[in-house]
C-alpha cells in the first residue's frame, strides 16, 4: 500500500457521521472506502432498505398518498437491475416488505402532530478547535438531515428516521445506546450551524420484520391437504380411502408444501404490523445539553486530527475485532488474501473505484 495509492482524483475532506464510525471502527477500512474510494459493486440489503424507506417518507412528507406510495415502491423494483445473488422471489420479497413496511407507517402516524420546517438538506460547516476556537484548514463536518419539524409544544426538533432489526421497545439497550450516539449530537450542531435552533431529536425507529416466507401446503380440488410417500412419490391414503393430510416422518410421510408468494407474504406482513403496531414503530426524544454538544466538539476535532496524522504517513492499521462482528466487513477477504488495491490498477473482482464516496449528500431515486 503505497501512497501514491491514497491518492485520488477527488479526494474528500468532508468529515460526515458514517466516515468517523468507519474510521473508528478500522482504520484500514476507512482507507478502502473513503481514501481509495474501493467499495462493493452490489448494495447490500440493508443499505437498500434504509434508501428506499427513506425515499418513501420523503414522498410522504410532499403529500404523495400511501397507496401511490406502495405501488411506486413495487415499480422501482421491478425496474432496478436485480442482484446476481437473490433469486426473483427474494428481490419481490424485499421490495413487497418495504412497500408494506412503509404503508404501516403512514397509517399508523396518519395524525401525526408534526409541522415540517426542512425536509432532507445537506449541510458543510467548519471544524472548530473548542480549546483555541481555530478552525481546521482541511476538513469540514457534513451530513444530510432527514428532517427538522416544529412539536406540538412549539420546540423546534430535529427528526431522524432509522430502520433496524434490532429491538426498540422503549426500555431495550437501542434506546439507551442512542443517549450517547455521535450523530445526534453531529446534526444538532449542524441544525445550529444553519440558524435552526433545534431543542431536541425525534428519534424515529422503524423495526424490519422479523417473520420470512413460510411453506404452504399444497392442496388438492377439494382443498384436502396432499401428503406423500417420500421414496416412492405416491399419494398417502386412510385406511378408509381418504386423503391423510398430516406428515409423519418416522414412516417416510411428507406434507407437499410450497413457498407463499411474495403478494401473500405482504398480505401476512400487513396483518401483523396491524396487529401490534409498537413493535415495528416507536419514538422518543433524544435530548443534547450543552455539555454534551461541547464533548462532541471536542471529538470532532480530535478526529479529523488524527485521520490527517494517518494520511499524512499512510498508516492504516487494521482492527482485526471489527472483521466479523457485528457483520463481516466488505474487505475482510482483500485484508486475507495480502490484496493491496491501487487507483493505477484495476478493481478487485468484486469491487469498482467510485470519485463520489459521500453518495448519501447527493443520492438520487434509483436503487
Amino acid at each position: 500500500m503505497t501512497a501514491e495509492a491514497a491518492t485520488t482524483a477527488s479526494l474528500s475532506n468532508l468529515l460526515t457521521h458514517s466516515r468517523m464510525q468507519a474510521f473508528r471502527t478500522c482504520p484500514r477500512k476507512h482507507f478502502y472506502s473513503y481514501e481509495l474510494g474501493l467499495r462493493p459493486k452490489d448494495t447490500t440489503r440493508p443499505l437498500r432498505f434504509g434508501k428506499v424507506f427513506h425515499w418513501g417518507l420523503d414522498q410522504r412528507a410532499q403529500g404523495v398518498p400511501a397507496e401511490d406510495i406502495y405501488r411506486a415502491v413495487l415499480q422501482m423494483y421491478r425496474d432496478a437491475a436485480q442482484p446476481e445473488y437473490l433469486s426473483e422471489h427474494e428481490w419481490m420479497v424485499e421490495a413487497y416488505t418495504v412497500a408494506t413496511l412503509l404503508n404501516g407507517y403512514c397509517w399508523f402516524y396518519q395524525e401525526e402532530p408534526l409541522e415540517l420546517v426542512q425536509t432532507e438538506f445537506t449541510f458543510r460547516h467548519k471544524i472548530r478547535n473548542p480549546g483555541t476556537t481555530g478552525i481546521s484548514l482541511v476538513w469540514q463536518a457534513a451530513g444530510k438531515v432527514d428532517k427538522i419539524a416544529k412539536l406540538q409544544d412549539g420546540r423546534m426538533a430535529l427528526v431522524e428516521h432509522k430502520t433496524t432489526s434490532q429491538d426498540i421497545n422503549p426500555n431495550s439497550d437501542y434506546w439507551r445506546r442512542l443517549r450517547m450516539d455521535q450523530q445526534v449530537s453531529h446534526y444538532t450542531i449542524a441544525a445550529h450551524e444553519e440558524n435552526y435552533p433545534v431543542e431536541t431529536t425525534l428519534y424515529d425507529a422503524i423495526r424490519k420484520p422479523g417473520i420470512q416466507p413460510r411453506q404452504i401446503p399444497e392442496v388438492d380440488e377439494e382443498g384436502c391437504k396432499i401428503v406423500i410417500e417420500e421414496t416412492t412419490g405416491a399419494r398417502v391414503l386412510n385406511q378408509n380411502g381418504t386423503s391423510r393430510q398430516s406428515a409423519d416422518k418416522a414412516k417416510g410421510w411428507s406434507l407437499v408444501t410450497r413457498v407463499e408468494s411474495p403478494e401473500e407474504y405482504a398480505a401476512r406482513l400487513h396483518d401483523d404490523i396491524q396487529n401490534r403496531p409498537e413493535f415495528y414503530f416507536q419514538r422518543m426524544e433524544i435530548a443534547r445539553l450543552e455539555s454534551d454538544l461541547d464533548e462532541y466538539r471536542q471529538e470532532l476535532w480530535d478526529t479529523q486530527k488524527t485521520i490527517q496524522q494517518a494520511r499524512h504517513f499512510n498508516r492504516w492499521p487494521r482492527n482485526t475485532q471489527a472483521c466479523l462482528s457485528p457483520f463481516k466487513c466488505p474487505y475482510f477477504d482483500l485484508c486475507c488474501q495480502g490484496i493491496k488495491p491501487s487507483r493505477a490498477e484495476a478493481a478487485p473482482e468484486g469491487f469498482e473505484f467510485v470519485d463520489d464516496v459521500h453518495p448519501e449528500l447527493s443520492e438520487g431515486d434509483e436503487l
